[in-house]
């Protein structure tokens, strides 16, 4: 029954005010029901409702007072205002304008205010609280416009303003005394009024509200303070509460207290914790704790907080990186430790932190050279920046050190002529550091420049030794400069010094003295340097076969041939290539007449295991030796026998002409005829088709038959006597200016006699030496144009050196794909000569390499190095072709075999190239160690290869970030984007340091 009767009278609430306003509209209405209506519905939150019934008032304003009509504006703009309608601002700014001096004109101000405080409108708020009269209000609604307006100001950062208010209401009894009191506090704290905020907070302690949250903030003040005790003290409240929700941000707090009492024990607990509750550490902070772990003597946990301060501001920056570089010390990471003393040196905040951080990276770089300073330049730097430094002293004495027995011989020469050549001792390194420039120079075939040098070294003779080997090298100079008298005067100056005898170059100087005379065509002198040579002990047997076969070249020369037949059977018994001394040696043997044993020389050597071309050379030799003996029919066999053996080979043809004479000579004329018309009808354009024509017209003529020559001559159309005459006469004159060197001249000389004669005689050798006046012009595109047509002959003449020349054309230009087919047309060529071959082979594994034809590149440097004779520096070259190209055939432990080789044995670019990918294949493998040491040494072998050293620290920035040193790896990425030796190198630099910021931010 209750219930019910609440149901009905919640009914009639509801429905009471559409029933008030039905009968008022079925009788007169008055205008104040109307108005109590409007308020009703004010009341009820009914503002649309509302709005309409203070309209309608307002039209029909005859029967309205002016209170009324004052209240019904009002009224209207409330009701516009809380539906958020557009105009309902306007209509309430519009009352306030027209009705200023009313008190509902305030009361609309304050109105307006508490609206926008409630939607959070707090700057458009400001306007009309600071419009609006509360003085005559009671203490609860002053108290709540005084808290709404501060809260206002205090979000709009006028805290002056706002703690005027938040002061005036902080002490009173209202509710909002104390969030005033919060916000009071906390502005004084925002303006460092420690004592003032702090005594304000702590009466909130005990507040429901805020009793909470104040404890941070007397944690902060305590540590603005400084008053660590007490810091602490809180900051351990808060810890053992609830999980507190700042856990982290506490815990720094107090380690950093307990930093400063210098209490590293207990800081290290809270920085713990500080970092465990997924604290975000800044710069200053690593440093911090970095430091505490140093004090503690844990060095490798604070390197890896030193390590990633990478951008912080240079007092931390300079004090961190010392740090780290005492600890690297401490950790025996000496190389480490110079890239952060180098790091801290570069930072003039604290001037004697500077230099101490610069003696230790001089010291650390006199043993251990850095990559990023050579070490006289560090010292030099050293005492230039610290000319009164008390380790003024002991830097000099490592300078003097330095400079003598430096490897950066340029810089180290430099150094020696700004210090001055007063001492001897400055003079001696200076002799050894020029002599040594000139070794590198002549290594790079920079020639000229490395006559400068040793004559620079051999100003200052303080050292014979060094003295001796500057005359030894400048003649090795010389001779490179085909300055066959000066080399001799220089070799001769050598054996002259004191202590040259002693040196391991010693006998070398007679088998360079030896060689200058065959170059001057002295061969009598070179013949007695070589016996000088092969009379010295400790020679190797590479240069001993050489030498006897060179003394062997020398006697035939001067016509010694007993002397030189025996040096060639000595060569060949040392092991020297049997096909060339077996073949000199029978040709020394016809001189001496001693046929009957040059032919069984020539016979042995036809049945051994010697090449094509030699075996072809023999052959041919033979039958030479047998028309010398008059045994005509012997000859005729070997000629047979050399053209079915080699059908291919360019001398052919003259093995046939050579046969004709044979056959003339045995008087057997009509098989000499059928040899030379066979040879004209096979080879119409060759020289020896001219030559057979003149031969056939002798044994014509010899047998009264030139009735029969004739014939043949009309009947085969082979011209007639006077063209063929011009057509010598022509090519005559244009090889005249040939060998004249006149190469413009006989260039154009060729081409009007292969215009006149397409099908001439001289074909073949004008096309040659037409194409190689225009390579000596340095038209090398001109001249390739025709040995390319040259090369499309296999039987042409000059086929050999078409494809050489043609094949060395496109290698320079880098056209490796052309450059390859040639080079392999000629290397499959069954006639190759020797020595071409070896180059071409040569030729085709740097090819291959370039192409990335891995197989083929393992199998050419496998033949190259086979070879029984090979100097070094193509060894070393063919080791690295064939240590890349297995590694890249996933034959991972031969590959490596051979770089190790290299890297240890091996010179120059070589090694140098072994050392990286060494160090690429330990960095693959994360063995970073490894890789590190590799690159250290790599640099400091090879200081002046800037561009090689750079890629090589990007791959050592690449071990540190393995290793997660990120300052390390951020320093040596510094240095390579300074250096700026490569754009390239820059780039990946600049990317890899934003991979670093990347991890650090992400720790």
């Amino acid at each position: 029954m209750t219930r019910n009767i609440r149901k009905t009278a919640l009914g009639l609430l509801v429905v009471l005010p559409a029933l008030l306003h039905g009968q008022l509209t079925e009788i007169q209405r008055s205008p104040e029901a109307e108005f109590q209506t409007g308020i009703f519905y004010i009341q009820q939150e009914m503002y649309g409702a509302a709005r309409d019934v203070f309209t309608r008032l307002l039209a029909d304003n005859a029967h309205l007072t002016a209170d009324q009509r004052l209240n019904a504006e009002y009224y209207r703009a409330v009701a516009a205002v809380q539906m958020l309608h557009p105009d309902g601002e306007y209509l309430l700014e519009k009352f306030i304008a027209e009705h200023e001096t009313s008190a509902k004109a305030n009361e609309a101000k304050l109105y307006m205010a508490d609206f926008l405080f409630k939607n959070r409108q707090f700057k458009r708020a400001i306007k009309y609280y600071r419009q609006a009269d509360w003085t005559l209000m009671n203490t609860t609604e002053k108290a709540k416009i005084q808290f709404q307006y501060g809260y206002c100001l205090f979000s709009q950062d006028e805290f002056e303003e706002a703690e005027k208010q938040f002061m005036a209401i902080k002490d009173g009894k209202t509710q909002y005394a104390a969030p005033a009191l919060y916000y009071y506090s906390y502005i004084c704290y925002l303006n460092e009024r420690y004592d003032i905020a702090l005594v304000n907070f702590e009466k909130l302690r005990s507040d429901k509200n805020f009793g909470g949250i104040v404890p941070y903030y007397l944690a902060h003040i305590y540590y603005k303070k400084g008053d660590y005790v007490k810091l602490i003290e809180v900051g351990k409240e808060i810890l053992e509460g609830d999980e507190p929700a700042r856990a982290s941000e506490i815990a720094k707090l107090i380690a950093d207290a307990y930093y400063r009492r210098q209490d590293y024990k207990n800081a290290l607990i809270y920085y713990t914790i500080f970092l465990e509750k997924g604290g975000k550490p800044s710069q200053t902070d690593y440093y911090e704790i970095g430091y505490t772990y140093y004090q503690l003597k844990k060095y490798q946990e604070a390197v890896q907080f030193f390590n990633k301060i990478t951008n912080a501001r240079e007092e931390i920056a300079q004090n961190a990186y010392y740090m780290l570089g005492d600890c690297y010390l401490k950790l025996n990471m000496t190389r480490e430790a110079a890239g952060a003393f180098k790091a801290a040196s570069m930072i003039g905040i604290n001037k004697e932190i500077q230099e101490d951080a610069f003696y230790n990276f001089v010291k650390i770089n006199y043993s251990e050279t850095s990559p990023f300073q050579n070490p006289i330049e560090s010292a030099e730097e050293f005492l230039k920046k610290f000319p009164n430094s008390r380790h003024t002293k002991e830097i000099n004495r490592l300078l003097a050190s330095l400079y003598a027995n430096s490897s950066d011989y340029a810089r180290a020469a430099a150094a020696i002529e700004r210090v001055g050549l007063d001492s001897p001792e400055m003079q001696e390194a200076y002799q050894r550091v020029q002599y040594f420039l000139g070794v590198r120079s002549y290594t790079s075939r920079q020639y000229a420049q490395a006559i400068g040098h040793f004559k620079n070294s051999l100003n200052h003779q303080i050292n014979p030794r060094i003295t001796a080997l500057a005359y030894y090298w400048m003649g090795e100079t010389y001779y490179q400069l085909l300055e066959y008298d000066a080399a001799l005067n220089a070799f001769s100056k050598f054996a002259a010094t004191p202590q040259a005898s002693l040196l391991q170059e010693f006998p070398n100087h007679y088998y360079n003295k030896a060689y200058c005379y065959l170059k001057k065509q002295q061969f009598s002198q070179a013949a007695t340097e070589f016996r000088k040579f092969l009379s010295e002990k400790n020679i190797t047997a590479a240069r001993r076969r050489d030498a006897l076969l060179r003394t062997a070249d020398a006697y035939m020369m001067i016509n010694q041939f007993d002397l030189a037949q025996d040096f060639y059977a000595r060569a060949e018994a040392a092991g020297a290539d049997a096909d060339y001394t077996r073949f000199q040696r029978s040709l020394a043997l016809g001189l001496l007449n001693k046929n009957e044993e040059k032919i069984s020389v020539l016979r042995k050597l036809i049945e051994s295991g010697a090449t094509d071309n030699t075996r072809a050379a023999a052959r041919m030799e033979l039958g030479n030796t047998w028309m010398m003996m008059d045994k005509y029919t012997e000859a005729v066999q070997a000629y047979d026998d050399f053209v079915r053996n080699h059908p291919s080979h360019p001398q052919v043809r003259r093995a046939q002409m050579s046969k004709a004479l044979a056959l003339k000579n045995a008087r057997k004329f009509d098989d000499a005829l059928a040899v030379l018309k066979n040879l004209v009808a096979r080879y119409p354009e060759s020289p020896e088709a001219a030559e057979a024509i003149a031969f056939a017209r002798i044994i014509y003529a010899e047998t009264n038959r030139m009735g029969e020559y004739v014939d043949w001559v009309d009947r085969n159309k082979l011209g007639n006597i006077s063209r063929g005459q011009l057509d010598s006469s022509l090519y005559n004159s244009a090889y005249e200016l040939y060998g004249l060197q006149k190469w413009n001249e006989a260039t154009r000389a060729f081409e009007e006699y292969l215009q006149r004669f397409p099908e001439g005689i001289f074909v073949q050798r004008a096309e040659n030496y037409m194409a190689d006046s225009y390579w000596r012009l340095s038209k090398r595109a001109e001249a390739v144009t025709i040995y390319e047509k040259i090369a499309q002959r296999p039987s042409h003449a000059f086929y050999e050196i078409a494809n050489l020349r043609i094949a060395t054309y496109y290698y320079e230009l880098k056209d490796w794909a052309k450059a390859k087919r040639h080079y392999t047309q000629l290397y499959e060529w069954p006639s190759v000569r020797e020595n071409n071959k070896i180059q071409t082979e040569n030729q085709l594994m740097r090819i291959t390499y370039q192409l990335g034809d891995w197989a083929q590149c393992r199998d050419l440097a496998e033949r190259v190095l086979q070879r029984r004779e090979i100097d070094q520096a193509l060894s070393q070259e063919a080791t690295y072709y064939r240590a890349i190209s297995l590694y890249n055939l996933q034959q991972t432990e031969l590959a490596l075999a051979d770089l190790e080789m290299l890297s240890k044995s091996g010179s120059g670019v070589y090694r140098a190239e072994s050392m990286y990918h060494l160090a690429l294949y330990h960095y693959q493998n994360q063995k970073f160690s490894e890789a590190k040491k590799l690159i250290y040494d790599l640099v400091e072998a090879f200081p002046e290869n800037i561009q090689l050293r750079d890629k090589a620290l990007i791959l050592l920035a690449r071990c540190f970030i393995g290793e997660k040193d990120y300052f390390q790896a951020d320093f040596s990425l510094d240095f390579v984007i300074k250096s700026n030796s490569s754009s390239q190198l820059v780039e990946e630099a600049l990317s890899l340091k934003n991979e670093i910021k990347s991890f650090i931010q992400k720790k």
